[in-house]
């Protein structure tokens, strides 16, 4: 029935009743179902009407409408709902106490359940993880699940409920898993189980307090004196008592500080008077309890000493590290810490100061306060010891140690480190010419070489200008000082260079004035030394290598190999490569040159060991080896040999005789030749001094030039071959005229009988190419003819046809015999250039005589990456080099790939990431130019070579941009020029520079000093270009601190260091008892605080009893370099100890950060007694004590406040009141409330509870019990769902969010207890309303959101629920939606071309433009709009776009108020885009053919209109029109039909002869629809000329058109010029063909004797018989007409078609199923594609053809237009295909929308009666099963089948015995797939079974799913 429940995994069938659309056959139809599938129902037999089927689904939700509806009539249709059951607690509630033990657990259901799944596995009563024994049922009236335990449940314990598995009635599972637990009520009284001290203890501290712990706890009102009592030395004491759960604590009060007396024995006893919260009273034996201890003696010495510390400071603030170095003249302040054996009493502690060169020294410290917790104090001054003296006693040692130890057991030592630098003369150092050397005594030192005084210690700074003195020859020399970052370098860098061969002397001295430590502290020693400059010049070490070059750019990739040939006259420029010895001068090196000369060679910059020079030269002879060697190295050298150009001849030989008629001559070169000399002007063939013509060839593989005659040569004729003017590579000319002679042959008989045809790659004839052999175009072809020689004493010839088919090109060279009456005839021709042509050699004589050759596909880049030119590379750019086939991997190495810049190759590697690409990585330089050179060795792995390619790049120049500075790690907080910073604070440093790599981070370095000490810090890379780091600022105080990038001074920033921000005192002392409650605690600093530091957690004050923070009012003092705290009330809480903190984080105001925090305790005075009169009695809601309630949440607190007169205006006082509750967990509770300040008389006290709900609490004042309040506690109201959920992104900025709670809302809370905040902190106004029984809050946006904002929606203590009670606070945080994307498009034109976009045509007409634009859709509910901006450089306007859809908007604007024409348009909305177009200007008219007034025109003249304007093509049809007296010709037009600015027209027929005409032209617009106005002029026709064709006899019906169709053509030719024709014989040439040509020649007839008119007829049939005057020509063969002696005019018909046309007479329309077409279908189509064939009658037989048909389906009645491509020229054949998809139509990826069932139609638009239709009816199968090679031989076999539709294929293999040795699951793609299994290695041979399957799939009709079969394999 509809809306019934349904399992949620199952499968659904279905049956629809209907009317019968086919009587006589079996129908079917289908249904849509809501899970996203459909369903294909089957009629139950022919004309019933009845259709069923079935569906199936897994896993639907709860609540899922499950809708099945008829495809065919979506109103018919039928609905279930799944629903899975859930499961409530019915009794006892989740969380329930004090539940009877008796007690039956039900369980409520929302659904009818299965009864049998109730049982004890799947409901679950347990105690502690182990299940009771208990009875579990179901009631299925009650729809409740029943727990009975079989004995009585045991109190006090929590029971966990579990029931899990349940199913509804149609076996949907429950929602989920319910668990809940309950507690049951105690029956247990309670006992003591511990308690301290112990029975008998001694020495029990006076200020301890026993406790007791029970069993369970206990209640406060049965704990009273009279039940716990306390005795000292057997008389009652004093004391209080503590209830805490189950420990009471007894506090003693017998002392002045709330504490016990020392030496006393003390005794307790707890009677059973106590009882727990049920009421069960105390169960003891003995009863009552009783335990007695001793208190601590009144005095006891110190203990353990656990630690020694030593500080800098009186503070004791900041220590001394382990062995840290010291000043030796400081004062060493010391903390040390042990056992405090007596906290009453002020003790010293004992230290001995030992020094380690001898030595030792005693002192004491004090204790800071009695109770110190073992802390003791003092100091001790270094000056009371002097450790040196000025200028006596100098220091005792280098470096010491200083031990302070405690004389205390045990005897803990801190140990501190003294030192005096001292000169480290090892490391003192030096720059010499071969490196660096120990200063003292060097010699050879450069003169610019700085002095590296190394020392033992840190220096503090470079010390006075006395401290060190350099010098030569008693003279001073001036030097900077430099202190290295770790400051025990200083290095002095002299002024200027330091003199030559000369001495250098360097002393420091020891004085007050001297070099210091850091310290402090002098030097050890003084100190003297010398070391010697160097000499003023040096030559190179070594020279490695020597380059030589052809010119001055001395480029590595065009440099000279060894051995090379070279100009014979000219300049070498030479490079010598090697190590420079002085890096600071610029030197010179030496060269020979075979020629007998030196030269030298000019170092390129100091330090670069690149020596450069050139050497000019000329007239040097043949053979000449130019030898350069180095001078300072002379196995470095490079050698080239000169080589001058000879020829020699190769055939025929110089004088022969009976040389062939057929022969090509030849002549061999000793080297490789330039080409481009090469040709008919240096290369000639004479007889009897005249020029033969013919053709040149160079064979660069033979070094050969070849000659080949045009034409047979004369018989018995002597020829001349000259060669002159050819040069080689290096320009060197050949040395004198190269000239043979030889005599042709007398006599020739070709042969007839033709035997075979063969063709060779080489000369020798020795590699014969098998036919259909690939070959490199244009390359040479040697072949061989074996014939039947007919003349035995003579060398023959046979000729031989070359064609090629793809341009149809031929070309016939002959063969020449190889000796006579041999047979064997033998020559060479070129390749044509065309790629993958077949070229087919044909003999001449016998046709059937052929072989055939396949030219390959020349090798070519198709690009490279980055392209050349490209500058600004980074230093990690990867080449990429994509060629158009594979590249032969072993060609690809760095000789025939070479990255290079000025200096040589660079260091690079090289990959192949693919076959066809070629990846060059490589670490560039800087600032280079580098050249790529791809070398014409490369080759393809068809072994042909790549054409030579050079591309040039630059790198880009590193520079640091930009430097800041930071005070935070988060880089927010600026510091600029002049700001302070402090002695060790960490600064934040950020650089951005050009970002000079890729992928690899980089680093930035910078350098800081104070004026003394230089250091430097790496920045690591945080995105491209941005650096960071940190660093420490150095010690200085005082001083500039200069922040600087390396390299870029230009940009530093100074700052200010000044002393570190640091606390100086604070009060009360630390450890201090007994301060008024009225104290204000302090502290004291040497600089001003930031206002804005004095914040509760820089500054606050703890209660250390329970960490509370104690209320105060942070002041600063009047001068600001003072903060104190001020408790509110007055006063703090008396007897109590509290902690004084000071965070790290408090800052001066500067800035600065103190860094160090600090805490410290101190102890308040004890309390006086509570007070007696009570003035009020109140409960709150809060600890804000605002708001008076009478209830309370039941897991709350109460917050109770007594108010009454003060008893003592100066102290803390406590006053009690008692509790009972109506579920008596509480009864006889008594509570202290303590007064929050004096003399407040305001006492508070915060009380947890955990009740249950509506339980009633009476609250009673003790010292006034007729103050009395009664609260009661209720359920508080919590949130339940928040829709959208918290964290929800991309909200409508007017989206309303709901709040859904657990109970009812007062709604005049809402506007209080609610807000919406945006991020950046303003508030959002909102409307409500409430729904749901007020339990459902939604809030709506008044005005809207923030966009692109996190919104915060919070709900505060001030929304209240109906009972009163606030509801706790509640944060979500929820995103708006960011105006991301924002396009549009302005449309422009007048009709018919309106709507262009303007996007593409760059203008627009002026006037009315539409705009559509789409952007982010923000609101939900509120229409929107847009603004779009307009503007020229001098005016602007906007309009408003309006929504028409969500995120779609359309507006209009008018462009005709705008001046100028350059206009920018611009869409106001996120990101902002643009575009930027001109007003378009109108048409007119450039230039026109013919001219105006132009003569002479001819009859058929070109008609051409070039305006300033693309046109519209269609405008021009018909829009051209020639006038005349007689009438009016007519055009049409002629070019492509597309829009352009040159429009042309033929004329539909001749113009009449000498005849005045009117050009007509009207009608026309531009590309825009802008109309061009009408135009005319006259031009005159000249008489008839050149070749005119006509269709009849008369000659009077010219030919307008180069198509013909009809039989017969009449040509008649007029003579040109005044030539004699007279008597004279005229011929008419014909060539007929498409691409290769075929030529006849027709005599033709004078129309009278000086006329100067010939005519002829001609047949065109399209037979092959060849009748006198007729020419058979088949449908788009060309003819070309022309008679070269009458004119130079030349006309060209075409047979039919002159171009691709439609087929004609179509036969049929056939479907397939594979794209192979053959698998044909006629009813239904299995797959998802269609493929389409039309058999037609081919109209050019020359062309591929195409002819379209209309594609429909029942599902899209539109359809679209296709294509069917002829598959080769005259096949007749057309083919093509649709996919069929269920998504909408795409006619351009040919996606058809169609269901399955229904029905595809397509129809020719050629023939619409050609048609045909078929029923769509997807087929899931499995097909054409084949496993190759079988038997397998190899390692490997291949499965290859067909399926209709992608899906995974399961393929498992069988051995004989029929176990499974493998299984695969292939993902099968549509069509035919190919898998192949490569064998295990354990494989054995034998016989071996497969099976494969495909899945099901529920949509398509199951075809064949499996296929078996077997293999064998024999490795």
């Amino acid at each position: 029935m509809p809306g019934a429940d349904f399992s949620a995994t199952g499968t659904l069938y279905i049956e629809f009743t209907g009317t019968d659309g086919q009587e006589l056959a079996r129908d079917s139809t289908t249904a849509s179902i809501s899970t996203g599938q459909t369903a294909i129902l089957v009629e139950t037999a022919s004309d019933t009407g009845v259709f069923r089927g079935s569906t199936s689904f897994a896993g639907l939700p709860h609540l899922f409408s499950l809708q099945v509806q008829s495809v065919v009539t979506p109103s018919a249709s039928a609905a279930l709902q799944i629903t899975y059951p859930g499961l409530t607690p019915a009794n006892p509630a989740s969380g329930a106490v004090a539940v009877p033990l008796n007690t039956t657990v039900r369980v409520a259901a929302d659904e009818p359940l299965q009864a049998d799944q109730v049982n004890n596995l799947n409901v679950i009563l347990s105690l502690n993880g182990i299940q009771t024994d208990a009875t579990a049922s179901y009631n299925n009236l009650t729809r409740e699940i029943s727990i009975v335990p079989s004995s009585l449940l045991v109190g006090e314990k929590t029971y966990l409920v579990t029931v899990m598995n349940q199913k509804d009635l149609s076996g949907n599972p429950q929602r989920q898993n319910l668990a809940f637990s309950f507690k049951t009520q105690d029956v247990t009284p309670p006992t003591i189980v511990s308690y301290y001290p112990a029975n008998s203890a001694t020495g029990i501290g006076i200020d301890h307090q026993p406790f007791i712990d029970f069993s369970e706890n206990i209640a406060a009102a049965s704990v009273d004196k009279n039940s716990v009592k306390l005795f000292r030395n057997g008389n009652p004491a004093s004391y209080s008592l503590v209830v805490n759960g189950a420990r009471l604590t007894i506090a003693p009060d017998d002392s002045s500080e709330n504490g016990m007396l020392p030496e006393s024995e003390y005794e307790i006893e707890v009677n059973s008077g106590v009882t727990d919260l049920a009421g069960n009273n105390l169960v003891n034996i003995p009863e009552p309890f009783r335990s007695s201890f001793t208190t601590q003696p009144r005095y006891t010495p110190p203990t353990a000493i656990s630690a020694i510390s030593l500080y800098k400071d009186p503070l004791l603030f900041t220590p001394w590290g382990a062995y840290e170095k010291i000043p030796a003249s400081t004062t060493v302040y010391i903390r040390l810490n042990g056992t405090d054996g007596a906290t009453q009493t002020k003790d010293i502690a004992s230290i001995t100061l030992n020094l380690s060169w001898g030595g030792a020294f005693d002192f004491v410290i004090d204790e800071t306060a009695s109770n110190s917790s073992g802390i003791y104090t003092g100091s001790f001054s270094m000056q009371s010891i002097p450790l040196y003296g000025i200028p006596a006693p100098q220091p005792a040692v280098s470096a010491g140690e200083l031990a302070f130890a405690a004389k205390q057991a045990p005897a803990v030592t801190a140990t501190l480190s003294l030192t005096f630098p001292e000169l480290q003369p090892l490391q003192t150092t030096v720059t010499a010419i071969d490196g660096t050397k120990a200063a003292a005594g060097t010699t050879n030192t450069r003169v610019d070489s700085s002095i590296n005084l190394s020392f033992s210690d840190a220096l503090t700074d470079t010390g006075n200008p006395g401290a060190i003195e350099l010098s030569s020859d008693a003279v001073a020399l001036a030097a900077a000082r430099l202190l290295s970052p770790d400051s025990k370098t200083l290095t002095l860098t002299p002024a200027t260079a330091l003199p030559y061969n000369s001495e250098i002397t360097v002393k420091g001295l020891y004085s007050d004035s001297g070099l210091k430590s850091e310290e402090g502290n002098p030097l050890y020693r003084p100190f003297t030394f010398s070391f010697f400059t160097q000499a003023s010049q040096t030559q190179p070490l070594t020279i490695d290598t020597i380059k030589l070059f052809p010119d001055a750019a001395m480029s590595p990739l065009n440099a000279y190999g060894h051995g090379s040939d070279f100009n014979a006259t000219g300049t070498l420029y030479i490079e010598a490569v090697g190590i420079d010895r002085s890096s600071n001068t610029t030197d010179s090196t030496y060269v020979s040159i075979s020629t007998g000369h030196t030269v030298a060679l000019l170092e390129t910059a100091s330090n670069s060991g690149v020596f450069r020079g050139h050497y000019a030269y000329d007239n040097l002879s043949d053979g000449f080896v130019m030898k350069v060697t180095s001078l300072t190295s002379p196995a470095a050298s490079h050698s080239l040999q000169l080589t001058i150009p000879v020829l020699s001849p190769s055939q025929p030989a110089s004088g022969a005789a009976e040389v062939s008629l057929a022969t090509a001559i030849k002549a061999l070169s000793n080297e490789s030749l330039d080409a481009a000399t090469i040709g008919v002007a240096t290369v000639k063939l004479f007889k009897n001094g005249i020029e033969i013509p013919g053709s040149v060839f160079y064979l660069a593989e033979q070094l050969a030039i070849e000659f080949r005659p045009a034409d047979i040569l004369q018989v018995n004729s002597v020829y001349t071959f000259t060669v002159d003017g050819i040069s080689d590579l290096a320009g060197n000319p050949q040395k004198q005229t190269f000239a043979i002679s030889f005599t042709t042959q007398t006599t020739s008989v070709a042969p007839a009988t033709i035997n075979g045809i063969a063709a060779f790659s080489d000369s020798g004839f020795s590699a014969q190419l098998a036919d259909g052999a690939g070959i490199k175009p244009a390359s040479s072809i040697f072949v061989a003819v074996n014939a039947v020689d007919l003349s035995p004493t003579t060398i023959d010839t046979t000729e031989v046809i070359l064609s090629t088919s793809v341009s149809g090109a031929t070309s016939r060279f002959f063969l020449i015999e190889t000796t006579v009456n041999s047979g064997e005839f033998r020559g060479s021709t070129t390749a044509y250039s065309d790629e993958n042509a077949v070229l087919t050699l044909t003999s001449a004589s016998n046709p059937a005589i052929k072989t055939s050759l396949q030219t390959l596909r020349l090798p070519r880049y198709l690009s490279i990456q980055p392209a050349s030119g490209t500058n600004q590379l980074y230093l990690d750019t990867i080449f990429n080099i994509e060629a158009n086939k594979a590249v032969a991997a072993e060609t690809v190495d760095k000789t025939t790939v070479i990255l290079a810049d000025s200096a040589g190759l660079a260091s690079y590697t090289l990959s192949m990431p693919a076959a066809d690409m070629i990846r060059i990585e490589a670490e560039l330089k800087p600032a280079t130019t580098y050249h790529l050179q791809l070398a014409n060795t490369l080759r393809d792995t068809d072994g042909i070579n790549f054409d030579k390619i050079l591309a040039n790049y630059g790198t880009l120049t590193p520079a640091v941009n930009e430097l800041r500075i930071f005070a935070d790690s988060a880089y927010t907080s600026q510091i600029f020029t002049g700001a302070e910073v402090e002695t060790g604070q960490t600064l934040y440093v950020k650089i951005n520079a050009v970002n000079a790599w890729l992928s690899k981070p980089e680093t930035a370095t910078v350098t800081f000093s104070e004026g003394t000490a230089t250091s430097t810090f790496l920045l690591s890379e945080t995105s491209p270009g941005e650096f960071s780091g940190s660093f420490v600022v150095p010690a200085g105080a005082n001083k500039v601190l200069i922040i600087a990038p390396e390299n870029r001074p230009d940009l530093a920033e100074s700052l200010q260091i000044i002393p570190a921000f640091m606390l100086t005192s604070f009060s009360p002392a630390s450890g201090s008892i007994g301060i008024p409650a009225d104290v204000w605690p302090t502290w004291n600093f040497n600089r001003q605080v930031d206002p804005a530091d004095l914040t509760a957690a820089n500054f606050s004050l703890v209660k250390t009893d329970d960490q509370s923070f104690v209320p105060v009012k942070i002041q600063r003092g009047l001068t600001g370099y003072q903060v104190r705290l001020e408790p509110i009330g007055g006063a703090l809480p008396l007897l109590k100890e509290f902690e004084m903190r000071l965070s790290e984080n408090v800052r001066d105001i500067a800035g600065n950060v103190l860094g160090t925090r600090l805490h410290t305790r101190f102890t308040t005075q004890p309390p006086p007694p509570p007070p007696s009169e009570i003035l009020s009695l109140k409960n709150y809601e809060s600890d804000a004590y605002a708001t008076a309630t009478f209830a309370v949440a039941n897991d709350d607190s109460l917050y109770l406040e007594i108010v009454a007169l003060d008893t003592s205006f100066s102290t803390y006082e406590t006053s009690r009141v008692r509790l009972e509750s109506t579920d008596r967990s509480i009864d006889g509770l008594e509570l202290s409330l303590s007064e929050v300040s004096p003399p407040s008389g305001v006492y508070r006290l915060a009380v947890p509870i955990n009740l249950p709900p509506e339980t009633r609490i009476r609250v009673i004042s003790q010292a006034r019990p007729d103050f009395i309040i009664e609260i009661t506690a209720r359920l508080r109201t919590g949130l339940v769902n928040i829709s959208p959920a918290s964290g929800s992104t991309a909200l409508y900025l007017d989206q309303p969010v709901s709040f859904t709670f657990s109970n009812a809302i007062d709604s005049s809370t809402v506007n209080n207890g609610c807000a919406i905040q945006a991020s950046a902190g303003w508030n959002i106004p909102f409307t409500f309303r409430l729904e749901n029984s007020a339990r459902t809050l939604t809030l709506t946006p008044d005005p809207a959101y923030a966009s692109s904002t996190r919104h915060t929606f919070s709900i505060n203590t001030g929304l209240r629920d109906t009972n009163g009670l606030y509801l706790l606070p509640e944060t979500a945080y929820l995103t708006t939606r960011s105006a991301t994307e924002a396009s549009f498009e302005i449309f422009t034109g007048l009709p018919p071309r309106n709507a262009q976009k303007v996007s593409q045509t760059g203008e627009a007409v002026r006037g009315t433009v539409q705009v559509l634009a789409s952007c982010t859709d923000m609101f939900f509910a509120t229409a929107e709009t847009r603004s779009l901006d307009f503007s020229t450089p001098s005016a602007s306007f906007t309009i408003q776009l309006v929504e028409v859809s969500p995120g779609q908007f359309s507006g209009s604007a008018d462009l005709s108020t705008f001046t100028e024409t350059a206009v920018q348009a611009k869409l106001l909305a996120n990101p902002q885009p643009a575009i930027t177009f001109n007003i378009a200007t109108v048409p007119a008219l450039l230039s026109i053919l013919p001219a105006s007034d132009s003569v002479d025109i001819e009859e058929l003249p070109f008609f051409s209109a070039n305006f300033n304007r693309k046109m519209a093509y269609e405008s021009g049809d018909s829009a051209l029109q020639i006038h005349f007296a007689g009438g009016t010709v007519n055009t049409d037009q002629a070019g492509i039909a597309t829009d352009v600015t040159t429009l042309s027209w033929v004329p539909l027929m001749a113009l009449p002869a000498q005849a005045s005409c009117t050009l007509v032209l009207s009608g026309i617009t531009d590309y825009l629809g802008q109309p061009f106005p009408d135009y005319q002029h006259v031009f005159s026709t000249g008489r008839r000329q050149g070749i005119s064709v006509f269709s009849d006899s008369g000659f009077s019906q010219l030919l307008t058109t180069k198509e013909v169709s009809f039989g017969q053509l009449f040509i008649e030719v007029a003579a040109s010029g005044t030539m004699n024709i007279a008597g004279r014989p005229f011929d008419l040439s014909l060539k007929r063909g498409t691409m290769a040509t075929q030529t006849f020649m027709l005599p033709l007839q004078p129309v009278s004797e000086n006329s100067g008119l010939f005519r002829c007829s001609l047949a065109v049939t399209e037979n092959r018989s060849v009748p006198e005057y007729t020419v058979s020509m088949f449908p788009g063969e060309w003819l070309e007409v022309s008679s070269e002696q009458l004119t130079e005019s030349r006309r060209i018909f075409y047979y039919r078609h002159s171009s691709a046309a439609e087929p004609q007479n179509l036969k049929e329309l056939r479907f397939f199923s594979d794209r192979h077409y053959l698998k044909p279908v006629r009813d239904r189509l299995p797959s998802p594609v269609l493929y389409i064939e039309i058999e037609g009658e081919d109209q050019n037989w020359f062309t591929k053809d195409t002819t379209m048909v209309k594609i429909t389906s029942d599902a899209d009645t539109t359809g679209f237009e296709i294509a069917l491509n002829e598959i080769s020229t005259h096949s007749d054949l057309f083919r093509g295909f649709v996919r069929l998809v269920n998504s909408p139509s795409d006619g351009q990826a040919r996606n058809l929308k169609v269901l399955p069932g229904q029905n595809i139609h397509v129809t020719s638009l050629t023939d619409p009666n050609v048609r045909l239709s078929i029923r769509y009816a997807p087929e899931s199968s499995i097909g054409n099963i084949a496993v190759f090679p079988n038997p397998a031989k190899g390692d490997a076999i291949t499965f290859r089948f067909n399926l209709n539709f992608a899906t995974d294929v399961r393929l498992e293999i069988f051995d004989t015995a029929g176990d499974k040795i493998k299984g695969f699951i292939i993902r099968g793609r549509e069509g035919s797939n190919d898998f192949r299994w490569r064998f295990p290695k354990h494989l054995a041979n034998g016989v071996y079974f497969y099976r494969m399957e495909i899945g099901r799939d529920d949509d398509k009709i199951e075809g064949k799913r499996k296929g078996r079969g077997k293999f064998a394999v024999l490795r």
